[in-house]
């Protein structure tokens, strides 16, 4: 006898919103320097000028987009959850360095260009000497703890968590995890190079 033509079950809204906040954070990570650089291109004192690193542009009218980027980075970080409590600690570990790294500007010493909150050559945003330390080295755990998430962290599989599950990597799973490797050395390596 045959079954009854069953509905095809339609996907949770849950899992929907959890791909689509993923999704998001990814974009709206990638689109920061983006923002930050074509808006200061476009209407900054400077035209047509790109500044020598993205941190710059705290000192800058794009500061209200650095900032605000960063700090819904880190929200989207701290509400991503992983597998197990080690990935939940290492994400909200990246969203706390992502909220220091929006807060603690670098140096401005460093920045030549013009500064459109100075008053007689001096900044009027509150800065102290070691904003940078904290600033630099978040930025760089960060990029060292972005290349362990992709390297390791979002190539795990049911294969090589439950070998006992028997599930194989799929062809679509192989292929991200080739791409994961290769942003995940990406970091590392342009940390290096910065460095």
């Amino acid at each position: 006898m045959n079954e009854p033509a069953t509905e095809p079950k339609s996907p949770d809204p849950e899992i929907i919103s959890y791909l689509h906040m993923r999704k998001f954070v990814g974009w709206l990570a990638l689109a920061l320097p983006v923002l930050t650089s074509a808006g200061y291109m476009l209407l900054g004192v400077e035209h047509w000028q790109v500044l020598d690193s993205i941190s710059e542009y705290y000192y800058t009218f794009m500061r209200d987009v650095f900032v605000g980027t960063l700090c819904m980075v880190g929200l989207f970080l701290y509400a991503y959850k992983g597998y197990n409590s080690w990935e939940n600690k290492v994400f909200n570990f990246a969203a706390l360095l992502c909220v220091f790294i929006a807060f603690y500007g670098m140096d401005p010493k460093g920045y030549t260009g013009n500064f459109p909150h100075m008053f007689n050559g001096h900044i009027l945003i509150a800065h102290h000497g070691y904003f940078e330390y904290i600033h630099l080295g978040c930025a760089s755990i960060l990029f060292v703890t972005l290349g362990y998430v992709s390297n390791c962290l979002f190539t795990k599989s049911d294969e090589t968590e439950n070998p006992q599950l028997g599930k194989k990597r799929t062809h679509k799973k192989i292929q991200r995890n080739a791409i994961y490797h290769v942003c995940g050395w990406l970091i590392w390596i342009s940390l290096l190079a910065y460095v």
